[in-house]
């Protein structure tokens, strides 16, 4: 059961029904202690219950709730109720209270941004309809549920309803309320409650849903960057198309789980916000939509370049019944130092190889740079120059010269000097002062480079500046909640790409040779 201090009385359940009963013996003492704080507290919303207070007059039990609720409107009193959901103990004192302390509706004035000016005005309820999608909820029956809670205005079934994130208007049939998975459909709602529409087409959490003449938008709700990156294949061969469906259905119900089709590594990977959240989605996918999935180690984006320069010539010769092929080509390779991916230099003259298959040698060049030639990466910064070639008035061919083109590639790369690369990140790690040593062990041990530390503007809390390999950040989420005890955070994005050690470079190409 649970005990109220106001009253000084308590309260037992069998079935979740409340029976009053006195305060055990046993809690007297704990419970005075918590009502004194509780009076105390309530004092403080006015000059007069303070003066009466310090007096020592005794508040009555209006006078507490008056102070009280004083306290919560201006946030000064933060209230903490106990029960249990499972058991269906105390609910009924969290709602009475709820009604009895908490501002309504009609108190509430929201600030929105004008969607045509980009200026901020204020929202009163007595507003044209303003609502916002604070949740959506795939039902393999029922389809899309978006829990809209109303700030202005009314709602009725029949009025139009405009999507101002999305820039269309949505058609909508019902909207009902919730009773646990029970719908209770209704025919109207206004500012304050909560309502669900069902199959909204467009709409997405964090949506401001408004009256068409009346366009603003309430400020998204902000979600923490999920940084925690798997891949997941299915466990049955030939459902592919099951599982990336499944996980996009989770993805739209939970803005915290981003779904990448990484067309480079043919990979589905799934960004979330740690281990426990992952198994959520794994349980989910396979008790909501029958699909299991098993993770896989998310592909690392190296690159390949070349720090030196070299040249070649190849000459593709294929005689047979008929046409033959013919393609002869002079090339040389430089690394470019401009940040540039790939450049072609045409130094024929003389017309020793024809305009027409000029393209053909860019685009034989280039598809072959893109397969990799050391470890299967992409290869980036380099510079193809076609110096010389020949060809046959009757063989030559786009093709002959893209295949001359392809093997001469194939032979220059390793003449010079081919390094594999790798991403490097630019990581900031907030958390109190008292972790800074351990973290910037840890990340030292991930062959981070530490730039610096500084203050955040929140008092006691720093901020560590570093450059880190992704190839090391895989378990970073759940490392630096180990380190921290959950009270650090962290953030990253791109930053360059750069050689890779030996030793490491040696183990990937290894890998690759194996996989061949």
């Amino acid at each position: 059961g649970v005990v109220d201090v106001a009253k000084m009385t308590a309260f037992t359940y069998k079935d979740g029904q409340p029976t009053e009963v006195a305060v055990p013996a046993h809690l007297i003492e704990k419970a005075q202690e918590i009502r004194e704080m509780t009076v105390e507290a309530a004092a403080e919303g006015s000059d007069e219950l303070l003066e009466k207070y310090l007096e020592g007059e005794e508040l009555s039990l209006e006078e507490i709730r008056q102070g009280l609720r004083e306290g919560m409107i201006s946030g000064r009193v933060c209230p903490i109720m106990c029960g249990s959901a499972t058991s269906r103990i105390g609910l009924d004192q969290v709602l009475d209270r709820m009604i009895r302390y908490m501002p309504d509706a009609t108190k509430k004035v929201m600030t929105a941004t004008d969607a045509e000016t980009g200026e901020q005005c204020v929202v009163h309820v007595d507003k044209p309809l303003t609502a916002f999608v604070f949740k959506t909820l795939l039902d393999p029956f029922a389809g899309k549920q978006s829990f809209v809670r109303i700030f202005s205005g009314e709602l009725k079934e029949g009025d139009r309803l405009y999507d101002v994130n999305q820039g269309v208007e949505e058609k909508w049939g019902k909207m009902v309320t919730l009773i646990g998975k029970q719908q209770i459909p209704v025919s109207a709602a206004k500012a304050g409650d909560i309502v669900v529409i069902p199959k909204l087409a467009n709409a997405k959490t964090g949506d401001t849903l408004t009256a068409p003449d009346f366009k603003v938008t309430y400020d998204a709700i902000r979600f923490p960057q999920p940084l925690y990156t798997v891949a997941m294949e299915p466990v049955k061969k030939g459902e592919e198309e099951k599982l990336a469906s499944a996980v996009l259905k989770v993805a739209e119900e939970d803005p915290t789980c981003v779904v990448v089709k990484n067309a480079e590594a043919r990979q589905l990977q799934i960004d979330c916000m740690g281990e426990v959240h992952l198994e959520h989605i794994l349980n989910k996918m396979d008790r909501k939509y029958g699909v299991q999935a098993k993770l896989v180690a998310p592909y690392i984006p190296y690159r390949e370049t070349i720090k030196g320069s070299a040249e070649t010539e190849s000459k593709y010769k294929k005689q047979s019944g008929g046409h033959g092929q013919y393609g002869h080509v002079k090339i040389q390779v430089d690394p470019l130092y401009d940040g540039s991916e790939f450049a072609f230099v045409d130094k024929i003259f003389g017309g020793a190889v024809p305009k027409q298959y000029i393209p053909a040698v860019e685009k034989g060049a280039k598809e072959t740079l893109d397969k990799g030639l050391i470890a299967g990466y992409p290869m980036i910064g380099v510079q193809v120059t076609l110096l010389d070639g020949s060809y046959h008035s009757v063989d030559s061919s786009e093709l002959a010269f893209k295949v001359a083109t392809s093997q001469a590639i194939k032979d220059v790369i390793p003449k010079a000097k081919p390094v594999l690369l790798e991403p490097i990140y630019e990581v900031n790690v907030f958390a109190p002062d008292s972790f800074m040593g351990d973290i910037m062990g840890d990340l030292n041990s991930r062959r981070g480079r530490v730039l610096g530390m500084e203050q955040s503007e929140r008092t006691g809390i720093s901020v560590v500046k570093a450059q880190v390999p992704l190839a090391e950040m895989s378990d970073y989420v759940t490392a630096l909640r180990s380190i921290t005890q959950g009270q650090g955070v962290f953030n990253r994005q791109f930053y360059t790409y750069e050689e890779v050690p030996h030793k490491q470079a040696e183990e990937i190409i290894a890998a690759h040779k194996t996989q061949e």
